[in-house]
């Protein structure tokens, strides 16, 4: 029994976390929310069992509870309930529900159905009920992927994704059709790994102006280029020898507006620090310029090793912006957060946020963290 016992805390994992923060709303009103969770996870004959509740507050009580999100993989496939992470056609999506997939082989089926919760776009309502089946086939050099997705309150969508060529090159090429257009988002791209270390890319692309309500639609493509996108482009990732990264892409986008034909460009540099030093620093510069408006985005965020239990992290940006048929202003934004590991249970995080944009010409923000793991 002591021996049961025994493995059973072993697979059981318990941590709550307590966070407060000091910052103003929209108004201008300062505000204090604070909230306190845990979460459990516990693994038994290769089931998976996770859940979490908890209490925040910012004003009034706000209680949060979900008890479940149950999870197995086998040689057969995989299942999983509750709460989770599924795959879209273009990007992960999160979901109260299921989902099932079944593999044997290079052959794979697999589908889901739930609630879809907490997107950050505007194309998807929370809590609207949706479902997706899906079929991977590989063989050889090519890997196929069809696959459809509904909803209650939209259209049913299907898509394709081909890739053919192996590990140093190859050709991948997405569509993705529906009632509102014949093709509503297509890409292709090729990719090669030109010596080790270099990697590039080269893409073409359309994207049509879809109405928000639309599971592909976006607001600021709809209103500013109702004929939708095309864009052609590349990439670069050098890597060296201590794994640091140099990521550039650069894209040439078309779009009419009013019957006149605009150009923008999409360009992304970013560096990544590889093996662990005493200090990192890791900058990157994004521009845009396309439906909507125009912005520079200069950021980066240095790390200085205290110890092996503390970091002292600090980040800072600014953004140019001018947003169409208005003048030019500028968002400002730093940061200064200690991280710090006290024993084997205990971690602690605090930091402070100062920020400058048109709501706000200063807003000074802080926040404070506790994560304790139980026995």
């Amino acid at each position: 029994m002591l021996a049961l016992l025994s493995a059973a805390a072993a697979a059981t994992v318990a941590e709550s976390e307590t966070v407060v923060q000091v910052r103003h709303d929209f108004l201008g009103q300062r505000q204090l929310p604070a909230s306190e969770y845990l979460r459990v996870r516990s693994e038994h004959h290769g089931v998976a069992v996770s859940g979490y509740a908890g209490l925040s507050w910012s004003g009034e009580i706000d209680p949060d509870l979900y008890l479940l999100n149950a999870s197995s993989q086998a040689t057969w496939g995989s299942w999983e309930v509750g709460r989770q992470l599924v795959r879209g056609p273009l990007r992960p999506m999160s979901l109260d529900g299921a989902q099932l997939s079944w593999t044997r082989g290079g052959l794979q089926f697999s589908g889901w159905g739930g609630l879809a919760r907490h997107h950050d776009l505007d194309d998807l309502a929370d809590g609207e009920a949706m479902a997706r089946l899906e079929a991977r086939v590989v063989k050889g050099p090519a890997r196929l992927r069809l696959g459809g997705l509904a909803g209650v309150e939209s259209s049913p969508h299907a898509d394709g994704e081909l890739w053919l060529g192996g590990d140093r090159a190859g050709v991948r090429a997405l569509v993705v059709t529906g009632p509102e257009a014949p093709v509503q988002w297509a890409r292709v791209a090729l990719e090669s790994s030109l010596t080790p270390g270099v990697r590039a890319s080269i893409h073409a692309q359309h994207r049509e102006a879809l109405d928000p309500d639309s599971l592909f639609g976006e607001a600021i493509t709809a209103a500013f280029a109702p004929e939708g996108v095309d864009q052609v482009g590349g990439s670069v990732r050098l890597r060296g020898a201590r794994r640091s990264t140099l990521w550039t892409s650069y894209a040439l986008t078309s779009h009419s507006e009013d019957e006149v034909r605009q150009w923008g460009h999409l360009v992304d540099v970013a560096w990544l620090p590889g093996r662990a030093r005493l200090w990192t620093v890791a900058p990157a510069y994004a521009f845009r310029s396309g439906p909507g408006g125009v912005f520079h985005a200069l950021s980066a965020r240095a790390t200085l090793s205290l110890s092996d239990a503390r970091s002292l992290h600090a980040t800072a940006a600014v953004v140019p912006y001018r947003k169409l048929h208005e003048p030019w202003d500028t968002v400002l934004t730093g940061g200064l957060e200690v991280h710090s590991e006290l024993t084997e249970r205990l971690r602690v995080q605090a930091g402070v946020e100062a920020a400058s944009d048109a709501t706000h010409r200063f807003d000074l923000r802080g926040n404070a963290g506790l994560v304790v793991s139980l026995p």
